[in-house]
C-alpha cells in the first residue's frame, strides 16, 4: 500500500532568497557613474553619427546637382516661338539644324539597331505572280 502525505495548506516549497532591486525606501537605485558616462557617451557618438550622415547626404546631393546644372549649360535652349513661327511659313532651313548638345534620341538610337539587328528575319513575303 501506498504510503500517502498529507500537506498543510501552509507549507510552501522553500525558496532561495532573492536580491531585492528595491531599496529600502521603496525607490529603486539610481545608475552608477560609470552606467552614466557610458551612455552619455553612447549619446555622444549616435549624435556624431547622425551630424557625419546628414553632412555625406548634403555633399552627395549638392555634387549631383553641379553635375546636373553643368551637363544643362552645356544645351541649347529650346526654339523661340518667332522661330517656330518662321520654320512653319518655311522661312528657316529646318534641314540645317546644329547640334542642341542633348545627345542622341534613344528611341532613334534603338530603332536604328533593332532594324541593323533584324537580318536574320524568318519572315518572307510570297512573290505575286501573274
Amino acid at each position: 500500500m501506498a504510503k500517502v502525505v498529507q500537506r498543510s495548506t501552509y507549507d510552501a516549497p522553500s525558496r532561495a532568497p532573492v536580491a531585492n532591486p528595491v531599496s529600502t525606501l521603496g525607490v529603486a537605485p539610481g545608475p552608477t557613474a560609470a552606467q552614466t558616462e557610458q551612455s552619455r557617451k553612447d549619446a555622444e557618438a549616435r549624435k556624431a553619427d547622425a551630424v557625419k550622415g546628414v553632412d555625406e547626404r548634403n555633399a552627395a546631393m549638392q555634387k549631383q546637382n553641379e553635375e546636373f546644372y553643368a551637363a544643362d549649360a552645356a544645351r541649347k535652349p529650346t526654339p523661340t516661338q518667332r522661330e517656330n513661327d518662321l520654320a512653319k511659313v518655311g522661312a528657316l532651313d529646318i534641314d540645317d539644324k546644329e547640334d542642341d548638345g542633348s545627345g542622341p534620341e534613344m528611341k532613334l538610337v534603338m530603332r536604328r539597331e533593332a532594324i541593323a539587328d533584324d537580318s536574320s528575319s524568318t519572315y518572307k513575303t510570297r512573290d505575286v505572280r501573274k
